[in-house]
Parts: C-alpha cells; sequence; structure tokens
C-alpha cells in the first residue's frame, strides 16, 4: 500500500509539473502571439503614415 501511495504522490507531482509547464507555456505563446500582431499593427501603422506623408508630398510638388 505504501508503495502505492509513494507512486500515486509521483504522479500528481509529474502531472502538476507538466499542467504547470503548459499553462505558462499557453501564456508565453499567448504573449508572443499578441507582441507580433501588435508589431504588425504597428508596421501597417507606420506604413499607411508614411503613404499619407508621400501624398502630401506630391500633392505639394504638383501644386508648386
Amino acid at each position: 500500500d505504501d508503495e502505492k501511495d509513494s507512486s500515486n504522490k509521483n504522479k500528481n507531482k509529474s502531472s502538476f509539473i507538466t499542467y504547470i509547464s503548459t499553462k505558462k507555456f499557453k501564456k508565453v505563446s499567448r504573449t508572443i502571439v499578441s507582441v507580433m500582431i501588435n508589431a504588425y499593427d504597428g508596421v501597417i501603422q507606420v506604413v499607411s503614415t508614411i503613404k499619407g506623408i508621400a501624398k502630401d508630398i506630391v500633392i505639394f510638388f504638383q501644386n508648386i
């Protein structure tokens, strides 16, 4: 009975560690994904800003 008890404890311990690591992994991967999405949004904003500025410059030179 004692052997069974200790093996169960070990099983619980390892499953707990697995649970924590997968939870951490999920959190980390979610963080990475959101960072990538934010970076992508940032790039799009920069590109559209540059396009807008370029358009303004073109209009400005056409009006000279």
